[in-house]
């Protein structure tokens, strides 16, 4: 087992490696010892600048946190997990007994609406047959009701004509009837004319009561077709939610015969990974049988359990703040000290047996590292009006004897640290405040902090502040 010693001389060994210098020789070893001029040359030039090239980083396992600006003095920090919420597990099952033809693959990725599997169903063959007989029976009567009023309109015509005809005789027959008054022979066509305004009044009574036939059936008809528009457009409203289709859709597919209707296809209801396939392709499923279930992620939740002397600092539906896990700088998708919105509930019943109540976090944003079982800190201020200050992660400050330390990655070469004399304040168990030296957005040493404290001990240098050229300067401004 190395020795504490062993430690540091291997952390200045991988810096020495890094800057290119050749690591001091331990005293006494006369053929390693140094010239009096290169000892004072080394003197002469100190400096709180490390350098660590990607190869030192990935060696000492170095991450960095960036300074925020954070109420520490008034924040309370609980650890928590993500659980899942009701919703977030979807199960589905074959509507009725059939084959299946296809179903997604295990883990995959599905978004709202993407088939899930397709089943050959008899029951599915039968309801489509039901919905075009529907649509047929109500396409007749539209057709039926449309000649129907064709029809009313000839008819409506013919009464016109039997009517004008009927006015047209009685004013003939009035007219001779005042000739054989004065004595003129139009005694046979006197007679003609009555004989036709009485055919024609016979006419236009036939006419009458056709048209109001007529009337009595298409009004009937207009009855019967709105009944049947309303049962095929009901008939298909339930098919197409079953195909997870909307109406117009469906139609759409139905008039032109697709044949993917000929299978049910059940669609995901919302997006998801695909898990727990219980059906195979080509197997026959029973009616309600489980074919696969589909996991949302991203409806969880944080619980977390605060002391029930902390009850009064909580406020239902305040802001909060969900810090995402601590882990290696190798992890893209997780930043060190990344943290997403959420919005606070309490939870109705308290802990009675450890005095603790539980506090729901509902995350406000999209996380890759916010799923089930993921271990995360709830941050809640509870103070609106509290100071912020500049601070990072308490874990970033290292001890050389009783003097804190930090190391502030050099805004002008990536590639370097600045060893400084830590100014800090109050801390809430996570985050320590840093009153000088720093400035929000700077990135600090968090793993990997103490390897090179290890191999800096010794090189004390004092807090200061940092100009906008990024020149060091010890003192306050």
């Amino acid at each position: 087992m190395k020795t504490p010693l062993d430690v540091t001389a291997l952390a200045a060994v991988v810096l020495a490696a890094a800057t290119g210098c050749a690591p001091t020789p331990a005293p006494g070893n006369g053929a390693g010892a140094r010239a009096p001029e290169a000892e004072g040359a080394a003197a002469a030039a100190p400096t709180n600048r490390i350098a660590i090239p990607e190869a030192v980083r990935a060696n000492l396992g170095i991450t960095f946190a960036r300074v925020e600006t954070r109420a520490v003095a008034a924040t309370l920090r609980v650890p928590g997990r993500f659980e899942p919420l009701p919703a977030a597990d979807w199960v589905y099952h074959a509507h009725d007994a059939g084959r299946v033809l296809a179903v997604a693959a295990h883990l995959s990725d599905v978004s709202a609406g993407d088939v899930l599997f397709r089943l050959e169903s008899p029951a599915w063959t039968h309801e489509l047959a039901a919905v075009r007989a529907a649509r047929a029976e109500a396409a007749r009567a539209d057709a039926r009701f449309a000649a129907l009023g064709g029809l009313e309109t000839a008819q409506q015509a013919a009464e016109q004509a039997a009517s004008e005809a009927r006015a047209h005789w009685q004013a003939r027959a009035g007219e001779l009837e005042r000739l054989a008054e004065s004595g003129a022979g139009v005694a046979d066509a006197l007679a003609q004319a009555r004989g036709e305004a009485v055919a024609s009044n016979e006419r236009l009574a036939a006419a009458r009561y056709a048209l109001a036939e007529l009337a009595a059936e298409r009004a009937a008809l207009a009855v019967d077709r709105e009944r049947l528009l309303a049962a095929a457009s009901a008939l298909a409203r339930a098919a197409a939610a079953r195909a997870g289709l909307d109406a117009a859709s469906f139609a759409t597919q139905l008039d032109g015969d697709d044949p993917d209707l000929l299978a049910l296809a059940v669609r995901a209801v919302r997006s998801g990974r695909v898990t727990d396939v219980t059906a195979e392709v080509g197997s026959w499923v029973e009616a309600g049988a489980h074919v696969l279930s589909v996991v949302d992620r991203s409806a969880v939740l944080l619980r977390a359990s605060v002391l029930q002397s902390d009850l009064g600092l909580l406020v239902d539906g305040a802001p909060c703040r969900i810090a995402a896990p601590v882990v290696s700088e190798r992890s893209r998708s997780i930043g060190v000290g990344q943290s997403i919105a959420g919005r606070l509930a309490v939870a109705p019943v308290a802990n009675a047996h450890d005095n603790t109540i539980d506090v729901l976090a509902l995350p406000l944003e999209a996380a890759d590292w916010a799923r089930p079982g993921v271990f995360a800190r709830l941050e809640f201020e509870y103070d609106a009006t509290a100071e912020r200050v500049l601070s990072v992660p308490l874990s970033a400050i290292q001890r050389d004897g009783l003097v804190p330390v930090l190391f502030r990655r050099n805004p002008q070469d990536p590639d370097q640290v600045i060893r400084l004399e830590a100014d800090i304040g109050l801390d809430d168990g996570r985050w320590i405040e840093v009153k000088s030296g720093v400035r929000a957005g700077d990135e600090v040493v968090l793993d990997g902090a103490f390897q090179l404290l290890l191999a800096t001990s010794g090189s004390m240098q004092k807090g200061g502040h940092f100009h906008a050229d990024g020149t060091f300067h010890e003192g306050e401004d």
